[in-house]
């Protein structure tokens, strides 16, 4: 879903997209092949969780720095618009962080705004091969949010939804489809924020590194 939100951009030459479907080790072995092919940057773009309360389902972020345990990676600059939320601190995971008591350990832990599974990963291997990294986040579930457990599986290997999964997680937990409900509409209103972001930010990262 993330990646058809550059379908119709106008500068589709200049850049390869990788779909990890929040699998961490995949992230990180399509940036290290995209890192030893050449590539010029490696961007971190699609969907995250919110742990800093003052976000809001939709809100596009852009952290100065991500950490993960003991470890941290600088972003590098670029021209942010006004509709950018900049963050401190943005949280890689390597497992789903699913309900509000986690959500709010992790940010008083960490002081990240917010969270997703691949930007550590990528930005390991940028570190590793010098080369810049950059990352873009839609916050899908905000902090105070939980993840109902009907959606645990609704992702396939390629990004796609998996209906028939979601079916099965909702005969086991009916109680869950408001949640679910509320949960699709958030995640639409964040592909409109990244597929905006697609047209009218990530210029700005190609300008950076020379690449428009």
């Amino acid at each position: 879903m993330e990646a058809e939100c550059f379908a119709d951009v106008g500068y589709s030459e200049k850049i390869r997209i990788a779909v990890s479907a929040a699998k961490p080790d995949r992230a990180e072995a399509e940036a290290r092949q995209f890192a030893q092919e050449g590539a010029r940057g490696l961007i971190s773009f699609g969907l995250c969780g919110g742990l800093d309360p003052k976000l809001k389902a939709g809100d596009l972020v852009a952290p100065n720095q991500i950490v993960c345990k003991q470890d941290m990676w600088g972003i590098s600059p670029f021209l942010i618009g006004r509709s950018v939320v900049q963050a401190e601190f943005g949280l890689g995971s390597d497992i789903v962080v699913s309900n509000v008591e986690e959500k709010a350990l992790l940010h008083q832990a960490t002081g990240s705004a917010i969270v997703d599974m691949e930007s550590h990963r990528i930005g390991e291997v940028c570190s590793a091969c010098n080369i810049p990294f950059f990352v873009l986040r839609a916050v899908c579930d905000p902090a105070n949010q939980s993840i109902p457990a009907a959606a645990a599986h609704a992702i396939d290997d390629h990004g796609k939804t998996r209906p028939m999964a979601v079916a099965a997680g909702l005969i086991k937990n009916p109680g869950d489809l408001p949640d679910l409900m509320r949960l699709k509409k958030q995640t639409e209103t964040a592909l409109a924020t990244l597929r905006n972001a697609a047209s009218n930010e990530v210029p700005g990262i190609l300008r950076s590194v020379e690449l428009v």
